[in-house]
């Protein structure tokens, strides 16, 4: 009799199989596991584009750098090979690649010449985490013709570059005679309190 019992329960359990996929409540879901970073597969690219609306440029771009590189984005005085800057601002690369700095220059001041829009990207040792990840901890993961080495070793940096004139026609003849009328000013001073006369 407890064999034909026995028998009996067996045989209902292999008529109604359980879903072993229909959840417990005892299972949990696994944890959704993080894509690892990958690294650059291409040449680094950093396209830029200059805002000049109100004379005050804003510099605008995309790149494939990871989201949240520092950038580091400098406005300069062509006309002075760069050694007069005109502003600097660090910005981080956001969703989809871009990135945005400025307005530059002092606010009321209308640019008016040539200038240099100069985007880099600091040592790469100083990136986030996450980002270095990525580009590698002394950015040898980096390739590309904007991707030049530097003085320290194993080290190199990003940059781009762009030029543009700003304040319509005439600017830049504006541009040298402001500068001619600054370099007068500076020996005059220089002449009043060094040399005395």
């Amino acid at each position: 009799m407890k064999t034909l019992v026995l028998f009996g329960i067996c045989l209902i359990a292999t008529a109604f199989p359980q879903d072993s996929r229909a959840p417990t409540s005892t299972s949990r879901a696994a944890p959704r596991a993080r894509p690892k970073p990958t690294r650059l597969t291409k040449d680094v690219t950093l396209e830029l584009e200059i805002d000049l609306d109100d004379a005050r440029p804003v510099i605008r771009g995309t790149t494939n750098l990871p989201r949240g590189t520092v950038l580091m984005v400098s406005v300069v005085d062509a006309k002075t090979g760069g050694r007069f800057y005109i502003g600097q601002s660090k910005c981080k690369v956001a969703k989809g690649g871009t990135f945005r700095a400025g307005p530059f220059g002092k606010e009321g001041d209308k640019l008016q010449g040539a200038f240099v829009a100069d985007v880099t990207i600091p040592v790469p040792r100083v990136q986030p985490e996450n980002v270095k990840a990525i580009i590698g901890e002394n950015g040898e993961n980096l390739k590309g013709p904007l991707v030049h080495p530097t003085a320290v070793p194993n080290q190199v940096v990003v940059e781009a570059k762009q030029s543009f004139v700003a304040g319509g026609e005439g600017a830049i003849a504006r541009q040298e005679a402001r500068q001619v009328g600054d370099l007068k000013q500076c020996r005059a001073l220089y002449n009043e309190l060094v040399l005395q006369r």
